[in-house]
């Protein structure tokens, strides 16, 4: 990458990279099985603010 572009990198933290895989996997296993129970319920949505981190310039 550029240098002139490393400034403009923006920095995305995910609470997915600090569970263990396994973790993940059966926590979607389970989203999957409660939409199958139940297809034509509507699924709950949650707001949630993403946190950006940027380099000082």
């Amino acid at each position: 990458m550029p240098e002139a572009s490393v400034d403009a990198v923006l920095m995305f933290l995910s609470t997915f990279e600090h569970l263990p895989a396994d973790e993940i996997e059966a926590g979607f296993a389970r989203f999957a099985a409660d939409a199958e129970r139940d297809p034509d319920r509507a699924m709950p949505v949650y707001p949630a603010t993403t946190l950006v981190l940027t380099r000082p310039s």
